[in-house]
């Protein structure tokens, strides 16, 4: 049988965007001692901002002892993986708006970026905003009472 499928093919050129939320969900464990953590979940539901996409992914701050979750923000992206679009908490995405940052704002309180280069900062400025912190180290206080 003749092989028609070009050399390379199964070679990825570019790491997928849930990748690097899983990432930095694992990462959250290990900076709380497991006391605040973060999940990402897999959407079945198609979301009413993004049509076409054929991932959907929500990202999850945990507080186990408080069996209490928020959703930081949702990420979807076609099955070509770019361009990879973000959902993020209202009051975040009040602060990226301030921020002036290098990207595209969409309809419905969305971000959309082209590539890798663009998704790792925005992730870095969600992850770091003044909500997600407060959310964090209010947990983490909590926990510590339950």
């Amino acid at each position: 049988m003749t092989d028609l499928w070009p050399e390379g093919i199964a070679e990825p050129v570019t790491t997928s965007p849930v990748r690097f939320i899983r990432e930095q969900a694992a990462l959250l464990g290990q900076k709380t001692g497991n006391t605040v953590t973060a999940k990402v979940s897999r959407s079945e539901e198609g979301a009413y901002w993004q049509s076409g996409a054929a991932f959907i992914y929500r990202f999850y701050i945990i507080a186990p002892t408080l069996d209490y979750r928020f959703q930081l923000f949702q990420l979807a992206f076609p099955i070509e993986m770019y361009p990879v679009t973000i959902k993020p908490d209202d009051d975040i995405m009040e602060e990226l708006n301030n921020a002036n940052l290098n990207t595209e704002f969409g309809p419905y309180g969305t971000i959309r970026v082209d590539s890798e280069e663009q998704l790792i900062p925005l992730l870095a400025s969600i992850l770091g905003s003044a909500k997600s912190r407060k959310i964090v180290q209010s947990l983490v206080a909590q926990s510590k009472e339950a």
